[in-house]
């Protein structure tokens, strides 16, 4: 595509600040959603649900950066990853009573998992485990990714909420009113307000949620907040939670993966191994950093491949002081607080806009096997689609009877999509392939 800032332009002044806190309502729009319904299922009270907050910000926005200069070096926003937020909805019903124990066990458990990704990666292993991930199992991963996403989106786009389990007028209309914003912006403007469209959209439909009563009012108890490490208490270890983050910790590898694959064709600068592993590198020492804060694990946003490709900015510079800035409000409150309060269906609204683009993403690489596999391309990803959308539907309670871990396992439509995507894609088409080159 074209781009009006590619990865290494400079961006003059006027326009810079505008760009970096565009990267920042990015992450604020998906984020921060994924923080507050984490701690709800932990059953955080405020206090602690607002200090998880100041200490995700500051871990996101600081490897922002440190994946900008010395990982995969793209413009890809650091934040909580969906997968470990609907691994922690699974488990904590099995663990009511003992919350305390599990957010310690967690912490653990990530931090395990994290130094596993960094051994696998420093040991050379990473580019075997990479090589399951085809152009097929990407465009699978992508597409569920996205749907598993769409149940949020809709309980944010209707104003549903713990305790408010009725549609809300209000919240309906602000969300359609800020998609259609994000639509026109993307359609009618040009040049530097069209790469400012995401921006603009979030700002206006904020501003229309305020007298339609969904403001939230920032609140903070100082202004300085250095984040501290164990909020929870030191350390606990559980066999189970520790074998079920390391499986997690692996999972998103593949996400991992597609999303900086992503990234580099959208920015047309293909990522090279000694980017992929440093990247790969620094998202395992993440995780454990995530484990030593207490946050839920962070991992390479994939809707900033949707803003690039909709606003045509992809310079990096901006972006690292976007990072920098999302580290800032980790620290200082009232300004973490401001951005925090952002109207939920306003947010949303924004990530469907964004996630619509990522759907495209996935299409597009399922369409690189389409042409040399054109018989079986359809088995891989129809199956694949089929079961793992088909379980997002399942309760939980029906995997419950199952032993140890495969109850939180096999209940996840991601992870199930994803293996049967890898398993047939092997089966059916890399066999394909090798025949014929024979």
């Amino acid at each position: 595509m074209s781009l009006l800032y590619k990865l290494d332009d400079r961006v003059p002044g006027n326009r810079f600040l505008v760009y970096s806190l565009q990267h920042v309502v990015l992450f604020i729009s998906g984020g921060v959603a994924l923080v507050v319904i984490a701690g709800v299922a932990l059953g955080l009270p405020a206090p602690e649900l607002s200090a998880l907050m100041r200490r995700t910000f500051f871990v996101a926005g600081a490897f922002s950066i440190l994946q900008a200069v010395f990982g995969h070096r793209y413009p890809i926003i650091e934040g909580p990853a969906a997968l470990w937020v609907s691994m922690i909805l699974l488990i904590a019903p099995a663990m009511k009573g003992h919350t305390d124990t599990l957010l310690t066990d967690l912490g653990t458990g990530i931090m395990i998992g994290g130094a596993a990704v960094v051994t696998v990666t420093l040991t050379g292993l990473m580019p075997h485990v990479f090589k399951l991930f085809t152009p097929s199992v990407n465009g699978v991963l992508l597409m569920l990714m996205v749907i598993q996403t769409s149940p949020s989106i809709a309980r944010g786009m209707t104003g549903l909420s713990p305790g408010k389990e009725s549609l809300d007028g209000a919240s309906i209309i602000v969300f359609f009113f800020t998609v259609a914003v994000l639509l026109v912006l993307n359609s009618v403007t040009r040049g530097f307000l069209k790469s400012i469209s995401v921006l603009i959209g979030t700002f206006i439909g904020w501003l229309f949620a305020i007298p339609m009563g969904l403001a939230v009012r920032p609140e903070s108890s100082s202004f300085l907040s250095p984040p501290g490490v164990f909020a929870f208490g030191p350390p606990t270890f559980s066999p189970g939670i520790v074998i079920v983050s390391v499986f997690a910790s692996f999972v998103l590898l593949s996400m991992v993966y597609a999303g900086i694959i992503g990234m580099s064709e959208v920015v047309d600068k293909k990522v090279d191994a000694r980017g992929m592993k440093n990247g790969v590198l620094l998202h395992g020492i993440g995780a454990a950093v995530a484990g030593v804060f207490s946050i839920v694990p962070n991992l390479p946003y994939i809707t900033p491949i949707g803003m690039v490709s909709m606003t045509g900015v992809a310079a990096r510079r901006p972006f690292m002081v976007g990072g920098l800035i999302l580290a800032a409000m980790g620290l200082v409150s009232p300004v973490g607080a401001l951005f925090s309060s952002i109207p939920i269906p306003v947010g949303y609204a924004t990530m469907t806009v964004l996630f619509a683009l990522i759907f495209k993403q996935g299409l597009h690489e399922v369409q690189k096997d389409a042409g040399r596999f054109p018989d079986k391309i359809g088995y891989v990803v129809g199956i694949a689609m089929i079961i793992g959308v088909g379980t997002m539907f399942l309760p939980f309670e029906a995997f419950s009877q199952l032993p140890g871990i495969l109850p939180y396992l096999l209940s996840n439509g991601l992870i199930d999509g994803t293996v049967i995507a890898v398993v047939l894609d092997k089966a059916l088409l890399r066999r394909q392939q090798v025949q014929l080159n024979q």
